[in-house]
């Protein structure tokens, strides 16, 4: 008995051993640093990899952009990128990053990587971005930020069009002192629709949802909230 446990004990451990030297020479090695500024890796090909389109994907906090019969390529390389979303042309990708010096408070700035390796670019290095999302019509970005030392309720509600040569100069649409808390695109993209928050003291309004070109003008409020008792409050039967 105690022999055939020595020998079972030593055919588990080959086991493990072959396991491990599997698994360590399936890495996905990194490869030379091609032309468009990204970095591709070799990855070996199997009857599953067949797959339509293109996928952004995040290891390990890197951007990566895979698509089939091509080698994957990566546009980050430092470990602190997050929620990639693809522009409607699909030639730019959306993302956050976050500085690991700050690993604690987790403030998250915005960039945009072409989604061919060809540059990384950022949108106000510094500032702390609360929302962004890209335009259903178009390569524009509306986003609130936050300034560096400033408060989070005093975020600044911009828009950002994305060229060939990365964004342009961004577009203020509504000072921090409106306290927008969320926002989203009309479907066709040519106007915001926007919330306020219930506590504000440099509004004298109260909550609303408001809705406003895309590009900058006058919000119109299309439901505003009043907050009140009714009658029969305060009067149990």
């Amino acid at each position: 008995m105690g022999e055939f446990q020595k020998h079972g004990t030593m055919v588990i451990f080959l086991l493990v051993m072959i396991c491990s030297l599997s698994l360590a020479g399936c890495g996905t090695g990194l490869g030379a640093k091609d032309l468009a500024g990204g970095v591709q890796v070799a990855l070996h090909a199997t009857e599953n990899t067949e797959f339509p389109g293109r996928l952004a994907v995040l290891k390990q906090g890197d951007l990566w952009v895979l698509e089939s019969g091509r080698e994957p390529l990566r546009l980050t390389g430092d470990g602190c990128s997050s929620s990639p979303a693809w522009s409607p042309d699909g030639q730019w990708l959306l993302f956050y990053k976050y500085d690991p010096a700050e690993k604690w408070s987790r403030n998250y700035s915005l960039w945009v990587a072409r989604a061919d390796g060809g540059g990384v670019f950022g949108l106000e290095p510094g500032g702390q971005v609360l929302d962004a999302r890209w335009s259903p019509a178009a390569n524009s970005i509306a986003y609130l930020i936050v300034k560096p030392g400033e408060s989070v309720r005093s975020g600044e509600f911009k828009l950002a069009d994305v060229g060939d040569k990365g964004p342009g100069e961004p577009l203020l649409l509504k000072e921090a002192s409106e306290k927008i808390v969320n926002f989203c695109w009309v479907p066709a993209g040519d106007r915001l629709v926007y919330t306020t928050a219930a506590e504000n003291p440099n509004v004298k309004e109260s909550p609303a949802i408001k809705v406003m070109p895309a590009r900058g003008g006058e919000a119109e409020t299309i439901l505003a909230l009043e907050p009140e008792f009714s009658p029969e409050a305060g009067h149990p039967p």
